[in-house]
């Protein structure tokens, strides 16, 4: 009965790890294509001569980045 219990609690212990690994990977993913997918599509914008294109990219990424700073 007690080895069912420490399996049980062991179990729960894992899938609890494993579900924060995912959530807290999943953030940083996005994190980080959130941060380059920027660059490239500023980068892109400039490159074919949309500037005022790519400065509203940068100013709409500013003001998502202040905002989801503040809520959090």
């Amino acid at each position: 009965m007690i080895t069912l219990f420490f399996c049980m609690m062991i179990l729960a212990f894992v899938a609890g790890a494993i579900s924060l690994a995912v959530k807290l990977t999943w953030s940083l993913t996005k994190v980080i294509f959130s941060i380059v997918g920027t660059v490239i599509v500023a980068a892109l914008l400039l490159s074919g001569g949309f500037v005022v294109a790519a400065f509203l990219v940068f100013i709409f990424a500013g003001v998502g980045g202040i905002l989801a700073a503040v809520s959090a």
